[in-house]
């Protein structure tokens, strides 16, 4: 198989603002977008991102690198459960 580019190239990270620094400071990564907390069922999250089940997207960050393609970091949070009393 041939491979002619990307389009990007997305991380999921526990640690969004350490990952942010690190690229910033490594590859002098430049914020061009960022999503704030998106909903998505279970199923999804578990496909799509490998994450367990309960994970919630806390905020997805998307950067401009000089030397690679657009790059994203996702980070991801247990949804809280309401305790049995």
């Amino acid at each position: 198989m041939r491979v002619f580019g990307m389009q990007h190239i997305g991380f999921t990270v526990p640690h969004l603002e350490e990952a942010v620094r690190f690229f910033e400071a490594a590859f002098g990564a430049v914020t061009c977008l960022e999503t704030g907390r998106i909903e998505a069922d279970d199923a999804f999250m578990q496909r799509r991102l490998g994450v367990p089940a309960g994970c919630r997207i806390e905020n997805i960050r998307f950067f401009e690198l000089a030397t690679a393609p657009i790059s994203n970091f996702f980070n991801t949070r247990a949804r809280k459960t309401a305790k049995s009393h």
